[in-house]
């Protein structure tokens, strides 16, 4: 049995199970508490990070707690109808790709060039 810190350095922090060498995706994937007065709600998100610069992707590898941590900082923040609509996903797509930018900008790498979700759950 692991434990998720055995879990996380195991897998590396974030992997490329693709083989491409442009994209990252952040493993574990990330799960957060929305607020909800009425129930408790979970989110779980996916994360692939697109770079065509290696030295992006090396940095991601480093700063991975500083990333994850304003990841679930963020994605904690927000509310279950954001992701109702297309522009609602969209918007979180957008600011999750910028809080990883703001993290990268604070280490002084370059921003990565594209974020996607490769899985989004709510329950």
């Amino acid at each position: 049995c692991l434990t998720f810190a055995q879990f996380a350095i195991s897998s590396g922090g974030g992997s490329n199970a693709s083989g491409n060498s442009n994209y990252k995706e952040i493993n574990p994937p990330i799960v957060v508490n929305l607020p909800d007065l009425t129930q408790s709600r979970l989110m779980q998100v996916s994360i692939a990070i697109f770079s065509t610069n290696a030295e992006v992707l090396t940095a991601i590898d480093k700063n991975i707690p500083l990333i994850r941590n304003n990841l679930i900082m963020f994605f904690a923040n927000q509310n279950k109808d954001v992701i109702k609509t297309k522009e609602g996903r969209e918007k979180l797509r957008a600011d999750a790709e910028e809080v990883i930018n703001k993290a990268l900008k604070e280490v002084g790498a370059q921003p990565i060039e594209a974020l996607y979700f490769t899985g989004l759950v709510i329950q």
